[in-house]
């Protein structure tokens, strides 16, 4: 039975009320909600009117191929109490989200040698380390991480298009003590040259998407996740930036992203995907900011991304 990460309880604002609750969702309540669309569905006028726009769905479409759901099994002991799960779940299953940031080729020729041993013919070239973003509340350390499953879906189906496992967790440089890289290594011919072209086609997508599109997704956000660990989802809602209260004087200001998007356990982690105004002296400039939801604000009541 999977066990969903219920993001109801958490804040991204203070430090010490950070706490994951785990519960027993009803998943129909969730997946019939009229704000969700499926993503294997999607198409331009499954788009709010203001967004209908062919590039910005093949913007999302590669956004969503590079969405990947993760399952963790077993908690572990490590887990202070700022990120504390309830023990009782066990090794059952909690779902969440992660989005791909970067793929290289694997130089550990110690991994080839043993698969080699193993019986398993392979090319050297196929070995893989991915880098995932995603919430530390889901994947705490090395010792969870060694328990995780990412999978990776196709686009036209639900059927597992690639899935691999775990291998270490190292910080984000562009978060904070909440967020984490999962580390991924593995061996699949041509997933390295796949996802690196995908890749390709979503900055190069980002600069094909109008102005004006641009301009809402400013203060409006697209966030896909696999709520309740079922088939991926998109959702869209308004949002704006609030600055950090826990940072120290004299720090630069570091800020999280407040939003209204409707989430749902197994949301944690998922990317939001908005676009920032530069404001230079030649005229607006909008640049792709992409932010990790982790849950809701207990002072305010609304959801927040992790600080950046």
């Amino acid at each position: 039975m999977d066990i969903d990460v219920d993001d109801v309880s958490l804040s991204a604002i203070s430090q010490s009320d950070i706490l994951i609750e785990s519960g027993f969702p009803d998943n129909e309540l969730c997946l019939e909600n009229h704000q969700y669309t499926a993503m294997r569905e999607m198409c331009v006028h499954n788009l709010p009117l203001e967004f209908q726009d062919q590039n910005f769905l093949l913007f999302l479409i590669m956004a969503r191929i590079l969405t990947c759901k993760i399952i963790v099994r077993g908690i572990s002991q490590h887990r202070p109490q700022s990120f504390a799960l309830d023990r009782r779940i066990g090794d059952m299953e909690r779902v969440g989200t992660g989005s791909l940031i970067d793929v290289s080729r694997c130089g550990l020729h110690r991994q080839w040698e043993l698969l080699q041993l193993a019986g398993l013919n392979c090319d050297r070239r196929d070995l893989f380390t991915l880098s995932i973003l995603t919430s530390r509340h889901l994947v705490y350390d090395t010792d969870e991480a060694l328990h995780t499953t990412v999978q990776f879906f196709h686009f036209f189906n639900h059927v597992p298009a690639t899935e691999i496992t775990g291998r270490d967790i190292r910080p984000f440089p562009d978060g904070d003590d909440q967020t984490c890289l999962l580390i991924c290594k593995g061996v699949q011919p041509g997933l390295i040259e796949e996802l690196k072209d995908i890749q390709d086609k979503l900055l190069g997508l980002e600069n094909s998407i109008p102005n004006i599109i641009k301009a809402r997704l400013s203060n409006q956000t697209f966030l896909v996740s696999y709520p309740h660990g079922e088939q991926q989802m998109m959702c869209q809602g308004w949002c704006q930036e609030r600055e950090d209260n826990n940072a120290d004087a004299g720090d630069r200001p570091r800020k999280c992203l407040e939003h209204q998007v409707c989430t749902c356990p197994g949301s944690l982690g998922a990317p939001m995907i908005t676009f920032r105004n530069l404001q230079n002296p030649s005229g607006s400039n909008y640049k792709m900011d992409i932010w990790l939801h982790l849950g809701r604000n207990l002072e305010t009541g609304f959801k927040v991304s992790h600080v950046k």
